[in-house]
């Protein structure tokens, strides 16, 4: 450990003895005061001190320092090791060495980055990543181009200076501020909380002053306060939830399909490096090793099929064909996977069950029909009978009409069974001459058909006579729809249902009812950890599952929309000049004004101008605003997004102002504010002259009688 006055200190655990060691800089004086250390090997430490940079050799017993020149303050703050290179924290910026090094070299910046004063720097678990903590902010170390960046997808806010961070498995970044609190940065939903002291909460943070921060390897959160002690904080899950889906190596991948088995608390994953399991309601990921043994390729997975009756649970490859398992319920290592034979195509596209023994495959080639009992199978090729030239990207059997609905990356059809034929189903385009791609389909219980396209969410009516068509204008972050999950658990009586897609620019949600479907978008400003769905990859048990480019995710749609209220003002200007709290009692406030219930001004002070926000800074990006002056507004003013409202030439007298977010039916947070009238100075003035000219002539008429 490092001490202000007795210079570097080691503990003996068996003996319970501490030992002082004081390093020297080169100028021969004691530089005692060891403020950051950062192991280099078993026998080496590197020691910052206030005067310099040092190598304690641990079983010698002795510091080396390090020749380096440096204007001003040689002072260490930090030092993070990434790899074999160094980095070291300093009041004139952040510098890298590395053991060959004769001496550490000043890193460069992004423009418009001011020369740092460094205080923390951390590097989570995996060593991909270096965090910065500086009097100007949060920044990152960018390591392809070599420069101190600002931090990607995390909008800081300004002048807030960081005292300390601490990071933990590529999951959180814990940043300690001197004034603002505590922050929680996810760095997969992309999403920042903060964490701040609140009088009237004895279960608050103890203050916002935080000096240290640390993460510890069961999830608990520790954090160091300037003069209020130790917090240890339990923090509340978010919305979502992520699972990074990597194999054996470590590489992630993306999830391409997700299936469930009724009878077992399984769910399966289809991911770009292979097969996974989860097991219901753990959070662990089980990687399903490809090897002889087993029979299951190291291949991508882009179709499943659940287990069903006596039927095997059923994988679609790209590149080693369709491959069944009897007992998928066992464990990993006794699983065994066999390939079915007499396919067009080992790259499976689509499946879908066509009751009472009938697997529909759709591949590159074409399309397939696989009798389980008598194990033949059926093959029509693309471009024959009907079907078009298209790959058979999606599959959906209609057990009402008896006919299996086909997706392809060139239009959608219909096949009918009884002839062996197909049918060209058209949609609507904005170029009719362009095919469309086929991702996904659903059928709802008004016997509806939800077609995923390129060109947005069609929906082709009951009778098939007509089709409506969903795009951007209607809500959707995206035209591209690749997956759909229909919800009639509320809305069986109105007329549409709730409706989750996954597009490539995040995920939309309709909630249902009788008005035409207008959908609310969610992308990464509300924590979404990536953006781009996978064609079919949508799943709904207890949750919502959905995969993605990055991997899997799932989030409580119960739950997604109820957010914490964090909406705040920031600042609160007379005449457009910010006005600074004081203790005094002629001033209009005696505290900031986001602590400040009442504000008391004269009548001369009738010009006022707030400033607020949403504290949540990456959702306030997507809040509309609304704000009322109570006894001068007679309803809400719709603000947008614009975060601040001015009046002008008030009378005296009492208001409350009050903000809230536009969707919320009660103000966020409210102000009283009351405008006392002054005594005019002439009008008393006029009166006394009267008076006291009264009372002069009344004395002249006495003198002269």
């Amino acid at each position: 450990m490092g001490s202000e006055y007795e210079g570097l200190i080691s503990f003996d655990r068996n003996s319970e003895t501490f030992s002082s060691y004081l390093p020297s800089s080169p100028k021969g004086e004691l530089a005692v005061a060891v403020t950051t250390i950062c192991p280099i090997s078993e026998t080496k430490l590197l020691v910052g001190t206030r005067s310099g940079l040092f190598i304690f050799q641990i079983v010698e017993q002795s510091f080396t320092p390090i020749d380096w020149e440096m204007e001003g303050s040689m002072e260490i703050t930090a030092l993070a090791r990434k790899g074999e290179s160094f980095f070291i924290g300093t009041r004139q910026g952040l510098f890298v060495w590395a053991e060959n090094s004769l001496f550490p070299q000043a890193v460069s910046r992004e423009v418009g980055i001011p020369m740092l004063h460094i205080n923390a720097l951390t590097v989570p678990d995996s060593g991909q990543d270096l965090w910065i903590g500086a009097d100007q902010g949060l920044f990152y170390w960018d390591e392809k181009a070599k420069r101190i960046v600002n931090p990607p997808h995390l909008l800081w806010p300004k002048n807030t200076a960081v005292s300390a961070i601490s990071g933990f498995k590529d999951t959180f970044i814990w940043i300690g501020t001197f004034g603002e609190g505590l922050f929680q940065f996810d760095l997969m939903a992309r999403q920042v909380r903060n964490f701040r002291h609140e009088p009237d909460n004895p279960l608050s943070l103890s203050e916002n002053s935080i000096l240290s921060v640390l993460m510890s390897q069961d999830g608990a959160v520790w954090a160091g306060t300037f003069q209020e002690g130790l917090n240890l904080l339990d923090h509340n899950q978010t919305a979502f939830s992520f699972f990074p889906t990597s194999d054996l190596s470590g590489e992630k991948s993306g999830v391409n399909a997700i299936v469930s088995e009724k009878k077992h608390p399984i769910l399966w994953f289809g991911t770009d490096n292979g097969l996974f399991r989860q097991e219901i309601p753990t959070e662990l990921l089980e990687f399903t090793d490809p090897g002889a043994r087993s029979g299951l390729p190291s291949v991508p997975i882009y179709s499943l099929l659940p287990a069903i009756g006596s039927h095997p649970f059923l994988v679609g490859t790209g590149g080693a064909g369709l491959l069944k398992c009897q007992q998928p319920h066992l464990p990993l290592s006794e699983l065994y996977f066999e390939k079915v034979i007499g396919l067009q195509s080992d790259e499976i596209l689509a499946l879908a069950y066509a009751p009472p023994a009938g697997i529909w495959v759709g591949s590159v080639a074409g399309l397939d029909l696989w009798n389980i009992n008598s194990d033949s199978v059926r093959n029509y090729p693309k471009g024959q009978q009907g079907l078009g030239e298209g790959e058979v990207t999606a599959l959906l059997w209609d057990q009402k009409s008896k006919t299996m609905w086909v997706g392809t990356s060139q239009n959608l059809f219909r096949f009918n069974p009884t002839n062996h034929s197909f049918a060209f189903i058209p949609l609507r385009s904005d170029n009719p001459d362009r095919p469309l791609y086929i991702f996904t389909l659903q059928l709802d219980s008004k016997n509806r058909l939800w077609i995923g396209t390129d060109d947005g969410l069609q929906v082709l009516s009951p009778s098939r006579d007509s089709v409506s068509r969903f795009t951007i204008s209607d809500g959707l972050p995206s035209n591209e729809i690749v997956s759909i999950h229909i919800d009639e658990g509320q809305n069986k009586q109105s007329l549409y249902p709730q409706i989750w897609v996954g597009t490539e620019n995040g995920i939309a949600n309709f909630s249902g009812g009788n008005s035409a479907p207008y959908f609310s978008a969610i992308g990464k400003t509300a924590g979404l950890p990536c953006l781009s769905s996978r064609p079919g990859a949508i799943h709904a048990l207890d949750n919502l599952y959905f995969g993605c480019d990055r991997g899997l995710f799932w989030l409580n749609s119960q739950g997604l929309f109820k957010h914490h209220s964090q909406l705040q003002f920031t600042d609160f200007k007379l005449f457009n000049v910010s006005v600074p709290f004081r203790d005094a009692p002629a001033s209009p406030l005696h505290k900031p004004i986001w602590e400040s219930d009442s504000i008391f001004l004269q009548e001369s002070q009738n010009h006022l101008h707030f400033e607020f926000s949403n504290l949540n800074f990456l959702l306030a990006a997507q809040r509309n605003y609304a704000y009322q002056l109570l006894g001068f507004d007679t309803s809400w003013i719709e603000a947008g997004s614009r975060h601040s409202a001015t009046y002008t030439n008030l009378e005296p007298g009492d208001y409350v102002f009050q903000i809230k977010s536009r969707e919320q039916n009660a103000a966020d947070r409210k102000v009283f504010i009351r405008i006392a009238k002054e005594e005019k100075t002439g009008t008393w003035l006029y009166y006394l002259l009267i008076l006291v000219g009264g009372i002069i002539l009344v004395l002249i008429v006495r003198w002269n009688r």
